[in-house]
């Protein structure tokens, strides 16, 4: 099953039809950058994040996570300068996910100069937040580095998925603790 804060999201995206769940990072790159390896670490973040290739169908009157077997990320390398690179990047960030179709993640690296990129993440809220950001960043620059060097990056592995966390929420909120905090919240 999907967590409360996903059937929330998946709510409202179907309800208000907009991009305002989206989740935009973008950072400027310098040096010898290869796309190739670039594209590749992004292939490796979604092998090991099964949150990044899941889609959300609805069954039985619930919310599912369906997560699907490891692919290539939706990456786009493309030139530009610096005016084309705004109006990209605002339009990247408004980019609308089909949230039964994952991944829910689109890359795009701009190349703005002879050393020059930017590199453009947008996810959709429903399967990521601020601190998951943050790891992803961090682990995609640790495959990269492994990538470029020739070796397999040093990530510890993942005891628990995003999923399993769901299935325990699940299980640990139902019948009279729900209540209770579905009355508090509804008399606040």
């Amino acid at each position: 099953p999907a967590s409360f804060s996903q059937e929330r999201l998946w709510f409202l995206n179907s309800w208000q039809r907009r991009d305002s769940y989206n989740m935009h990072w973008h950072c400027r790159l310098s040096g010898d950058l290869n796309p190739d390896l670039l594209r590749q670490s992004l292939d490796l973040m979604l092998a090991r994040h099964e949150s990044l290739r899941t889609g959300f169908v609805q069954r039985q009157g619930l919310l599912w996570q369906e997560i699907t077997p490891p692919q290539a990320c939706p990456f786009e390398f493309r030139d530009t300068d610096e005016q084309g690179l705004e109006t990209a990047l605002h339009k990247l960030a408004g980019h609308r996910f089909n949230l039964d179709n994952p991944p829910l993640l689109h890359a795009t690296l701009f190349r703005i100069g002879e050393r020059q990129f930017v590199l453009s993440l947008t996810f959709h809220h429903i399967i990521t937040d601020g601190l998951s950001m943050a790891i992803f960043i961090r682990e995609l620059s640790a495959c990269y580095q492994a990538l470029t060097e020739g070796e397999t990056a040093k990530l510890p592995a993942l005891p628990l998925q995003f999923a399993d966390f769901a299935a325990w929420e699940r299980r640990n909120l139902q019948g009279e603790r729900i209540e209770k905090l579905l009355a508090y919240w509804r008399q606040e």
